[in-house]
């Protein structure tokens, strides 16, 4: 008995691991048991938003826990109780039940895909990061499409309204070094314009996840 248990337990390791590096898949959360989730808590930050009902479970950390334990120093993000820059941690983040943000960290610094998934929607929205953590290369939602360089380029954010091809813009503006600059426009969820800003650099409007949970003045929720 021992002997089927060790090989059905390789077999699992075997093909769980066997994935594609170009796209880290998003932590089945549900599915892991207490002993996986110790051996991955080094790896793996779960955090959620302050309404979100987590039903006690201690793996998930609350935002407004989160903003005391972390911070944004020097354009990397800092671990405050070991004094130490994140490096190697997959964050998954949850708004509610249906709404999910993750992204990998290497160095402090948000690398790779970050995935937006809604509903039964998976990666709706894909940014791209470059290993300097910049947003690089090219976007699409809905029916715009554009090009990032090096943190710099137009925004355009929308709202999701139950169907993968119903967008109603949500907001735009340009974006200098990941950082919010000149005129912004916000819509609300019928389409009409509500708001303008403007925006320099001085402001510190971080738009990449998860920079943007930290920001002073506008965090994103």
């Amino acid at each position: 008995m021992k002997t089927f248990v060790i090989v059905f337990f390789s077999f699992i390791v075997l093909f769980g691991c066997k994935t594609n590096p170009s796209k880290p898949l998003p932590p089945k959360l549900k599915v892991l048991d207490k002993q996986q989730q110790l051996s991955s808590k080094d790896s793996i930050l779960y955090w959620a938003s302050d309404s979100y009902n987590i039903n006690d479970d201690l793996t998930f950390e609350k935002y407004s826990s989160v903003i005391k334990n972390y911070k944004i120093n020097n354009g990397k993000l800092y671990d405050l109780k070991n004094n130490i820059v994140l490096d190697n941690i997959y964050i998954t983040y949850h708004k509610d039940k249906k709404n999910t943000e993750d992204i990998y960290i290497i160095k402090g610094l948000p690398q790779g895909v970050y995935y937006s998934s809604k509903e039964i929607f998976k990666d709706w929205r894909t940014f791209k990061y470059d290993e300097k953590g910049n947003l690089n290369g090219s976007f699409t939602i809905a029916n715009y499409t554009t090009t990032f360089n090096e943190g710099n380029g137009y925004w355009k954010d929308y709202y999701f309204n139950n169907a993968k091809t119903n967008y109603v813009l949500k907001e735009e503006g340009g974006i200098s070094k990941n950082f919010k600059v000149g005129k912004w426009s916000y819509y609300s969820n019928k389409g009409q314009l509500v708001q303008t800003k403007e925006y320099s650099l001085k402001d510190s409007i971080d738009v990449r996840f998860p920079h943007c949970l930290f920001n002073k003045n506008e965090p994103c929720f």
